[in-house]
């Protein structure tokens, strides 16, 4: 670990759990001393911008499953197949998933999710 970083007794804590394992302290440390965007609020206080998650949500009144992995303008939309529609940014970047009759081809509500460190 940095000597420049000081770090919580909790945030020591959980980096023992087994979903944390897989961060490296390299990653948490160059992160926190090179930023994308750093905020400095009028009391001092470091805003960081926020992380967003995939969010994934289940229309149970349309058996429709809807994975979003970025947020941002649709410009295009293509059918992967009759049920599943696939939506692109105007750069190209994947942007959403559509599952019709989740219920049937992604068993929900029994699904689960797992990060597979890289």
């Amino acid at each position: 670990m940095s000597d420049e970083l000081a770090y919580t007794a909790y945030f020591l804590a959980t980096r023992e759990r087994a979903d944390r394992a897989s961060i490296a302290l390299e990653w948490i440390e160059r992160t926190v001393s090179a930023p994308a965007h750093r905020h400095v609020q009028d009391d001092g206080r470091i805003l960081r911008p926020e992380v967003r998650a995939v969010r994934i949500r289940y229309f149970q009144d349309t058996d429709t499953l809807f994975i979003e992995l970025r947020p941002a303008d649709i410009a295009e939309t293509r059918d992967l197949d009759e049920n599943t529609l696939v939506e692109f940014d105007a750069d190209g970047n994947l942007c959403a998933i559509t599952v019709e009759h989740a219920r049937a081809r992604a068993d929900i509500p029994y699904f689960s999710f797992e990060q597979i460190a890289a």
